[in-house]
């Protein structure tokens, strides 16, 4: 995450970010890194920056519950 690419200049107070997981066991609502896909070509970007950690994450097992079991079995 340190070495970068490229750099942005810091634009201000940034907003808050809170995200809501919506499968279980991976942990990727509280960590720094996203992946973005192009979808006219597959392709996925991933990304990563500290700017990016959720300043809250939601875990509602609602959200889960309908969730079908080999999604849930990857996911740990």
């Amino acid at each position: 995450i340190r070495k970068r690419i490229y750099k942005f200049p810091k634009m201000g107070v940034k907003a808050k970010m809170i995200a809501v997981t919506t499968t279980s066991g991976t942990g990727s609502e509280v960590t720094p890194f996203a992946v973005v896909t192009d979808d006219a070509t597959g392709q996925k970007y991933p990304l990563a920056d500290y700017a990016l950690t959720p300043d809250m994450a939601i875990v509602d097992a609602n959200l889960v519950m309908d969730m079908p079991k080999s999604l849930c079995a990857f996911g740990g």
